[in-house]
């Protein structure tokens, strides 16, 4: 009976703490963004400048080890590895509708699992 409880109780406290940081208490649902960071102005944006990824001309694939993208897991350098194929997440950080935070748990990593959950 307590070990119910507490596990019920845990549900309930990461419930809560999700529900704060979403915009209507669901995890799956979207948070507010900031004004000028929709959807569209992504768009825009991958029209203006199309040498988001860096590359400055270089071809699009190269080997990367998992430890050099570990080195890219911060909110100004974030790369992630998505079935197989690495992506520098970085500029689109402030325009997913998850919010920074839900992209940052898949910064410097594989997020592949955390996409599929």
């Amino acid at each position: 009976m307590l070990k119910e409880a507490i596990t019920l109780y845990s549900e309930r406290a990461t419930f809560q703490t999700l529900s704060n940081k979403m915009s209507t208490g669901n995890p799956r649902n979207k948070v507010a963004l900031k004004p000028g960071f929709s959807q569209m102005h992504w768009m825009m944006k991958t029209q203006r400048e199309p040498n988001l990824a860096g590359r400055n001309g270089a071809p699009p694939r190269r080997g990367i080890p998992m430890t050099e993208v570990a080195m890219h897991a911060s909110e100004d350098d974030a790369w992630t590895v998505f079935r197989g194929r690495v992506f520098n997440i970085t500029p689109y950080l402030h325009f997913h509708p998850g919010g920074v935070d839900i992209m940052m748990e898949g910064a410097g990593k594989d997020c592949t699992a955390l996409f599929d959950k």
